[in-house]
């Protein structure tokens, strides 16, 4: 059975205060696995508050070197990093991260053991043209081909047009693509497409996130 995830990406968010009230807090961690993705200034204190399991926002491409301003994967690691959030859409609109530099990405987690929550989702006009499948494909194959999956990596299905919109897949629709992205990990991964953690995210609330986790292949958000 897969443990459900409840992943907060806190973006350019937040301060130590709101860190520290995070962690005064009791979080039932039987029924879900929570995850905390902070601002990498952040990562070091969070641990030290006792807040698991973390991921970092980013990585960087390259092992080490002369890239100011990056992280590497095991610097993140080092710190208590187990997940790092990959292929998030303001990353892919704001910094023209494509699928080659993703994957470039992927390949230094594995190398330090680091779990990718790898985001895809269609655009407003992919989905007004009924493009989602075409779109889906052309983020997740190349991961797929380069073998980077495995059952502990988590997929994190963000429709563009729902993120901070207020709007919201229906059920059905967020269940059938769910579907879908689960078929096309079992094409290369058919002995662990089944384990693999499909998350959803765009405009989740207290009050629609019952509903839409009523889904078969929805493991959290």
């Amino acid at each position: 059975m897969r443990t459900p995830i409840v992943a907060a990406n806190w973006k350019m968010n937040g301060n130590i205060q709101l860190l520290e009230s995070f962690a005064k807090q009791s979080w039932n961690t039987r029924s879900a696995q929570v995850i905390w993705g902070l601002p990498s200034i952040y990562l070091v204190k969070a641990k030290q508050l006792g807040l698991s399991a973390l991921a970092a926002q980013d990585v960087s491409a390259h092992e080490k070197g002369a890239y100011t301003g990056e992280l590497s994967a095991e610097m993140l690691q080092e710190v208590g990093c187990e997940y790092v959030i990959l292929g998030h859409s303001e990353r892919r609109s704001y910094h023209q991260e494509d699928e080659a530099l993703l994957v470039e990405k992927c390949k230094q987690l594995k190398k330090q053991g680091l779990k990718a929550i790898y985001c895809i989702g269609e655009s407003l006009e992919e989905y007004e043209n009924q493009q989602t499948d075409e779109a889906l494909k052309r983020q997740l194959d190349p991961i797929i081909e380069a073998g980077l999956l495995d059952e502990q990596s988590v997929i994190a299905y963000e429709p563009v047009w729902a993120i901070g919109t207020g709007n919201t897949a229906t059920l059905k629709y967020a269940q059938t693509v769910h579907a879908k992205i689960r078929n096309m990990l079992k094409e290369k991964y058919a002995t662990i497409a089944p384990s693999i953690r499909i998350l959803y995210g765009g405009s989740v609330k207290a009050d629609n996130a019952s509903q839409l986790f009523s889904g078969e292949d929805i493991d959290g958000f």
